[in-house]
C-alpha cells in the first residue's frame, strides 16, 4: 500500500485514508506527514469517518476507540 492510494479527506490535520476490509486495517496520513495503522476497524466506522461534516472531530472520537501504531 502506497500513500498515493490513500483516499483524500477534507480536513485541515488528515490528508488521507485507507481502509483494508480483508484486514479491517485503517491507516491514516496526516498533513504533517506521518501515517498511522489502526487494527480492528470495521467498514461502518470507516465510513462514518469519511462521510463525517468533521473529519477531525469524528476521527478524536474513533481515535479513544483504537490504538494507533506509526509506521
Amino acid at each position: 500500500m502506497t500513500t498515493a492510494e490513500m483516499t483524500p479527506v477534507n480536513s485541515t490535520s488528515i490528508k488521507g485514508v485507507h481502509h483494508d476490509e480483508s484486514t479491517n486495517t485503517l491507516l491514516v496520513q496526516f498533513v504533517s506527514g506521518g501515517v498511522y495503522r489502526y487494527d480492528n476497524v470495521d467498514k461502518a466506522e470507516y465510513e462514518a469517518l469519511i462521510a463525517a461534516p468533521s473529519v477531525g472531530k469524528q476521527f478524536h472520537i474513533f481515535k479513544g476507540k483504537h490504538e494507533g501504531t506509526k509506521l
